[in-house]
C-alpha cells in the first residue's frame, strides 16, 4: 500500500479536484506516460469517490475506512445472495456472510483493495446467474457483470474464466439450478447476455488492452507448455490454516484460500456413493 498504492490514490484525488488532464497522460509517471491503463487498474472503483470529501493529508486514514466498507458490502451482497437464492434468514445469513466478508482471501488482500471489490460483486453476479437460469431475466446478471468488468479488469476476466467453467461442468452434470428452459437454451442466453456485457464495458476494455501492449507486458515471454508448475503434493498443504510465510511471497507455492473443511467435504462426497452423481461430478 504504502509503495505504491497511496501515489495512485493521491494522483486520483488530485486530477479530479484540479487537473482532469491526468487521466489520460501525467508527466508524473517516469518522464511522462500513459495513465488510463493505471487507472483502469487501480482506481476506478466507485468508493474511492469517499477521497474527494478530505484532504490528501488524511488519505491513510480514508483508505482505512474504504477497506473497512468494502468487507462491509461484501458481507452485506453474500447476505443478499444467501436470502433470496435460498430463501434463509436470521443466523445462518449472519454466520455465512461474515465468514465469507472475513475469509483467508479477503484477509490477505487487505491492503490491495482494488482487488476486494470482486468480493462485493460476485454474489450479485451469481444471483443475476440464478435468476437467469431460473426466469429467463438477464438484466442482473448483464448489470453485475458489467460492473465488475469495469471496475477491475483483472479480477473481471478471472470471474468470466469462473462463470464458462461453472456453465460447463454443471451443466454437462446436470446440475444447474431448476429451470423450465433446455440447457441449450440457457446456454445461449448465458452467452448472449455475456457478450453484451463485455461490448458495454469496451470503452474501457479495449483501451486498456492497448495500453499494456505498450507496458512491460510487452517484453513479456509468450511461451505455452503443458506442466504442473507446482507440485500437487505440496499444494494440499495449503488448505491447512496458517500454511504460509513472507518468504513464499515470491518464489513460494501457490496460496488457497479455503478451509480445511473443503477437502472432508470432498472425500465424503467420493466414498458416500448414495449420492447422486449429478451432485458428486460438480463437486
Amino acid at each position: 500500500m504504502g509503495q505504491q498504492y497511496v501515489d495512485f490514490f493521491a494522483h486520483y484525488h488530485d486530477t479530479l479536484l484540479h487537473d482532469p488532464s491526468g487521466f489520460l497522460y501525467s508527466f508524473a509517471k517516469a518522464l511522462g506516460g500513459d495513465m488510463f491503463g493505471t487507472w483502469s487498474y487501480y482506481l476506478m472503483s466507485p468508493l474511492n469517490l469517499l477521497i474527494l470529501l478530505f484532504p490528501v493529508t488524511m488519505l491513510p486514514s480514508v483508505l482505512t475506512i474504504i477497506t473497512i466498507l468494502k468487507y462491509g458490502l461484501s458481507g452485506l451482497t453474500c447476505g443478499y445472495f444467501l436470502i433470496k437464492q435460498y430463501h434463509t434468514t436470521n443466523w445462518p445469513v449472519i454466520g455465512f456472510s461474515a465468514s465469507y466478508a472475513l475469509m483467508g482471501w479477503m484477509v490477505a488482500n487487505q491492503l490491495n483493495t482494488l482487488w476486494i471489490d470482486a468480493a462485493i460483486i460476485l454474489p450479485l453476479i451469481f444471483w443475476g446467474l440464478s435468476q437467469l437460469i431460473r426466469t429467463g431475466s438477464t438484466r442482473g446478471y448483464i448489470i453485475s457483470l458489467t460492473a465488475m468488468l469495469i471496475i477491475n479488469y483483472y479480477m473481471g476476466w478471472m470471474i468470466a474464466i469462473f462463470l464458462t467453467a461453472y456453465m460447463v461442468f454443471f451443466g454437462a452434470a446436470n446440475a444447474l439450478p431448476d429451470s423450465p428452459f433446455t440447457r441449450l437454451t440457457i446456454l445461449l442466453r448465458w452467452l448472449k447476455a455475456s457478450l453484451i456485457s463485455g461490448v458495454l464495458s469496451a470503452w474501457i476494455l479495449i483501451p486498456t488492452f492497448f495500453s499494456l501492449l505498450t507496458s512491460k507486458t510487452n517484453y513479456s515471454k509468450n511461451e505455452f507448455r503443458v506442466r504442473f508448475e507446482y507440485n500437487p503434493l505440496k499444494i494440499l498443504g495449503k488448505f491447512v490454516n496458517g500454511s504460509f510465510d513472507f518468504k513464499q511471497l515470491p518464489a513460494g507455492t501457490a496460496n488457497i484460500f479455503v478451509a480445511s473443511i473443503v477437502i472432508v467435504l470432498l472425500i465424503i462426497s467420493i466414498l458416500f456413493r448414495h449420492l447422486a452423481a449429478s451432485s458428486r461430478l460438480p463437486t
